[in-house]
């Protein structure tokens, strides 16, 4: 119980944003198998979900020790560019996703209705939403990752006052 007394808000929204960006890559990879995006991958994609999950967890790591001095310093510029990078590479993700997904996209629910016909089919029209879904997890990731790096990795400790009585 002491360990979770222990966490910032920053740590609670990293873990959050982690949860957010391996559910959008999932949806990603089940998004490639079946329906009208089928085999349409995208390795910048998958290899900066990665990452982002790599510094993600090195933020929550580096975020449960304390260390004084320089190093602690040091520690701390690193762990806050870090943070910076989170939505940086999120964006990145969210961005790479829509590009391959949107030409079909706007096939899919922008032809004429002869065309519509025949291609929306529930394959595709799952593959469609499938994508949509993808867009929002990737965008609330990226927000909540901006979000958390306006907070402090760590718990400040209080200072505990005493008072003097005369």
């Amino acid at each position: 119980m002491n360990f979770i007394k222990k966490q910032s808000i920053s740590t609670w929204i990293s873990l959050l944003t982690l949860i957010f960006a391996i559910i959008g890559v999932s949806i990603y990879g089940v998004n490639t198998s079946e329906g009208y995006f089928k085999d349409m991958t995208s390795g910048t994609l998958i290899t900066f979900t990665i990452l982002t999950i790599v510094v993600l967890a090195a933020i929550l790591v580096l975020a449960q020790f304390k260390f004084s001095g320089l190093l602690g310093k040091v520690l701390s510029i690193f762990v806050d560019a870090l943070k910076i990078v989170v939505p940086l590479f999120l964006m990145i993700c969210l961005f790479g996703f829509i590009s391959t997904r949107i030409e079909g996209l706007a096939y899919l629910f922008g032809s004429n209705q002869e065309i519509l016909d025949t291609i929306q089919t529930p394959e595709n029209m799952s593959s469609a939403y499938g994508a949509i879904t993808g867009f929002v997890f990737f965008g609330i990731a990226s927000i909540a990752g901006m979000v958390a790096a306006f907070f402090n990795p760590t718990k400040k400790e209080s200072a505990k006052l005493t008072t003097v009585m005369s």
